[in-house]
Parts: C-alpha cells; structure tokens; sequence
C-alpha cells in the first residue's frame, strides 16, 4: 500500500520526482493536518490549503478543487484550472466542512487534500 502523504511532503517539493495524481475525476486525497495551538485570544480565520501542482495533458481541460474533510463532512472548493507548468494553487475555506466557524480542535481533526475535476 502506497503512503501519498510521503510522495508530497516535500519541502522544498521534489517537481516529478515524487507525486500524486488522479486519473478519472471525482478521486479524492486528503491528508491530515499538523495540529496547532492557538494563544489565548487567537481565532482560525480561514484554512487554505495548497499544492504545487500541473496537468500533464496540453489540450485536455484537467483542473483541481481543494477538498477538506473534518469529521466525516466533506468541503469542496471551487474548481481550478491546472496549468500546463507546476505552479502553486490554493482556496481559502473561512468555515469549516459543516458551515461553522474554525476552531482550534477542528483544525486538528482536519484533513486537506484535493479532487481532480474536468476532463481526464
């Protein structure tokens, strides 16, 4: 069983050295976040998550949404266009999966990834 959090963990990112990717659409890869912990005071504005990211297909209309998972509720972004040369994508989710506001112990049981969209 392959581990794709470890072929994209990379910092700096590796380009196609490793990597994963989606064939068909719909196919979803989230990942857990590290957690964090906020000082007293603090508030989660927003999550964004991102990836560096290209489609491999010139011509062939291939995108990506940014996809949150957060307690067995789904949130999925707006549908980006890939670019044909890897550049860095984000979305900003200013609540989490359920609609309500971010806090401290839902970043913590969150998890963020993406879903290839488009045409494949």
């Amino acid at each position: 069983n392959i581990d794709n959090y470890a072929l994209v963990s990379e910092r700096p990112h590796d380009g196609d050295s490793t990597y994963v990717y989606a064939d068909a659409p719909n196919k979803r890869d989230t990942y857990a976040l590290a957690d964090i912990s906020l000082p007293s005071g603090f508030i989660v504005a927003a999550v964004i998550p991102y990836a560096y990211a290209r489609k491999t297909a010139a011509g062939i209309a291939t995108k990506l949404a940014f996809a949150l998972r957060q307690n067995n509720t789904d949130w999925t972004g707006a549908d980006l266009n890939l670019p044909s040369s890897y550049q860095y994508l984000s979305a900003r989710a200013p609540t989490a999966p359920d609609g309500s506001a971010w806090t401290e112990s839902k970043v913590n049981s969150c998890e963020a990834g993406a879903v290839g969209r488009g045409d494949f």
